[in-house]
């Protein structure tokens, strides 16, 4: 029996590495959610700048009766 194996620490024996390499894989308890949200901060982005970017057609004095 290989030594390496058979290893303990504090009393117990020592994990394969490949069994060890499981414990510190990349959890996401929210899959998708991140992606989710990135597409509609850019819808929202998006239509902001398309709204900023409307010509405005009112006159000044137009603005200025709005106003008030």
């Amino acid at each position: 029996m290989d030594n390496r194996t058979e290893t303990t620490y504090g009393g117990r024996r020592r994990m394969p590495l490949e069994d060890r390499a499981k414990i510190f894989s990349p959890f996401d308890p929210l899959q998708g959610f991140r992606e989710a949200l990135r597409t509609k901060e850019r819808e929202a982005e998006k239509a902001s700048l398309e709204e900023w970017e409307k010509p405005d057609r009112r006159s000044l004095s137009d603005i200025e009766k709005s106003d008030g």
